[in-house]
């Protein structure tokens, strides 16, 4: 039988994330989908965008998905360690560079590995002891 407490989440691994391995060394920092500052945040952005969704008849389209991708560079994708431009010169993490990324069509691949990682729901379970101790 299983244990409620067997899915309890680690409310500090969803807002400050967790290192993911991506491909070729890169790694990112991704904090839960849908956590509280992500969910504060996009609903600020939304705000003032009421009115044009009303219009567009529930259907949110590209406004949306900018404003989704406004949020998940700030409070999803929170940092990344060895991701170098084409000149093989490091890419400093900000939110501005990560929303940049996030939003090239080209780097699609990016923006789905990120929002599967933070909506991998075990990634930010907690550990009980026994697990916490082998690690």
């Amino acid at each position: 039988m299983a244990k409620l407490s067997n899915f309890r989440t680690d409310t500090a691994k969803e807002t400050e994330g967790v290192w993911v391995d991506y491909s070729e060394g890169i790694r990112f920092k991704i904090a839960r989908w849908n956590n509280r500052e992500f969910r504060r945040f996009l609903e600020k952005l939304a705000r003032p965008n009421t009115r044009a969704f009303r219009k567009a008849g529930g259907r949110r389209g590209e406004l949306w998905d900018s404003l989704i991708k406004q949020a998940a560079a700030k409070y999803v994708l929170l940092g990344w360690e060895n991701v170098d431009d084409d000149g093989g010169k490091p890419i400093k993490y900000s939110p501005d560079k990560a929303l940049e990324i996030l939003s090239d069509p080209e780097l699609s691949a990016i923006w789905e590995f990120v929002c599967e990682a933070a909506l991998d729901e075990a990634m930010y379970l907690q550990e009980d002891g026994e697990d916490a101790e082998k690690n």
